[in-house]
Formats: C-alpha cells, structure tokens, sequence
C-alpha cells in the first residue's frame, strides 16, 4: 500500500477536515511539520522517510492546502496553533519538536507562542519572526503579493508555476512543490486570512530552542533577517545551506536532515 495511504490521517475541526500524515512510533518524542504557502504536506517526504524510524513524525496539510480543503466553513490559518494542539491531543503527545517552513514557520512560531508547554523545539526554514520588527519583509512580501494577484487573476497555472519557480532552486525541489500547488485553488485563498493573529510584538527572547535554517539562494532580506534574529535570540542557532533556495528542505535534503537530527539530538 502507498505509504502516504497508510499513514494518511483526518482530524474532525469546527465542520471541517484537516489532513495530515501521522507515523507512529511509540516511546519516541515526535516531530511535526508545517509546510510552506500553496504546497502540501509532501514537501516532507525525504524529512518523514528519514525520521520515522527514530521519531513519531506528523505532517499537517494547512487549511486550504493539499486535502484540508475548509471551503463552508470558518476554518482559516489563524486557526493553526488550536488545530495543531487537537492533533497532538488526538494522539496523546503531550509535546512535540515543530518545523516549519516559510509560512508554516510562522504557524510553528504562533503555536509555541500560544501553547508553550508542548514545544519541545522550534524550526524555522526560511521564515522571519512574529515577534520582532520586520519592515523591510513586509515591503517585500507586498510586492510579492502583487504578483501573486496579477497571476491569480488570469491564470492560476502560471501562479502555480511562479510560487514554485521562486520558492525553490531545484528541480527536485520544484517537481515535489508543483505537485502540492496542483491542489491550491481560488478557492482557497480564503483560508489564508487571519495571519495577522500570529503576530505579537516582543523584544524578550523566546523561551524555547530555536534552530535557523536558510537557503544562501533565498532573498537577501531574509537572510539579513536570519542574522538579526539569531542575535537577538539567545537560545537560537543559524545554519546557512549552500545551493539552497527558500525551501531548503526541497533544495538540499539529506544536508537539512543531517542538520535537524543533530539540533533535536542537542535539545533533548
């Protein structure tokens, strides 16, 4: 049976259905990843093959990505620290090392901030923080966010050929993207309202082990960010990897798996 089939999961949310994969492992500390905007939970797959036979490993589609479709109901992004908490719930894990990536980043950083007590660790590839000043990013991703308009409007193929081209450097990386992108529709833009949620201004370090993950491909101002950050913040450590783009899990897998073992092995 495909692996995904098997492992394939659905949590029952506010008159919606959230999908996820879920591999367990009994006795091990868990791993949960949140994958970037417009893909899917697949983006993983070489971080879930990898770990699974040393962690449990769950692997969330975001509301309005790849399966958890949420159109009829209320369900958007904001609601991602509570939907990760419910599946954490379901399965009795009373805390768990969380990786996001870009916006899945973001929610990984909302759901700590939210639930404090269940994060073990926190990942960020080629995200910026929710608590500290992000002007230059916010510039940025308006412009970006013109694009994606000018794109959705005439033609969600070539939106979904762009949001691939830019968030990876691989072809690897992009074929794995595009397949998740196929499922992202107009349709479900509207479950990405409510980030402004996840924001919350703070100039104290966050209280948990943070790991930094940055493609060298990635836009500079995130990079610049990544330096800040990791200044600012003093149980955090940064990592750049060489050839990677914005995604770099996709762009340099065995690398980042070699590097997210190492950290979680560290903050246990």
């Amino acid at each position: 049976m495909n692996e995904l089939l098997a492992t394939a999961q659905h949590l029952s949310y506010r008159n919606s259905s959230i999908a996820y994969q879920f591999m367990p492992n009994p006795g091990k500390q868990t791993l949960l990843f949140l994958h970037p905007a417009f893909a899917d939970h697949r983006v993983f797959r070489k971080q879930t093959s990898y770990f699974k036979s040393g962690y449990q490993v769950i692997a969330l589609d975001m509301p309005g990505h790849g399966r958890s479709q949420v159109q009829g109901t209320k369900v958007t992004l904001k609601d991602m620290p509570h939907i990760v908490a419910a599946v954490l719930d379901k399965h009795n894990i009373a805390a768990c090392h969380v990786v996001g990536v870009s916006l899945g980043s973001l929610a990984a950083q909302a759901f700590a901030e939210r639930f404090n007590e269940r994060v073990l660790s926190v990942t960020i590839v080629g995200g910026y923080s929710i608590h500290r000043e992000n002007a230059e990013i916010w510039k940025e991703q308006k412009r970006e966010g013109l694009r994606w308009l000018f794109y959705f409007l005439f033609s969600m193929g070539r939106f979904r050929r762009y949001v691939t081209t830019i968030s990876c450097a691989s072809s690897y990386g992009r074929d794995v993207f595009a397949r998740g992108a196929k499922l992202f529709n107009r349709r479900s833009f509207a479950a990405m309202s409510g980030l402004g949620d996840f924001f919350t201004k703070k100039d104290t370090p966050v209280p948990y082990q943070m790991l930094l993950v940055y493609g060298d491909q990635d836009l500079k101002v995130l990079v610049d960010h990544a330096h800040s950050w990791h200044k600012a913040e003093t149980l955090s450590q940064l990592v750049l990897l060489p050839g990677a783009g914005h995604c770099a899990q996709l762009d340099a897998p065995e690398s980042f798996n070699c590097i997210l073992e190492r950290f979680i092995m560290s903050v246990s």
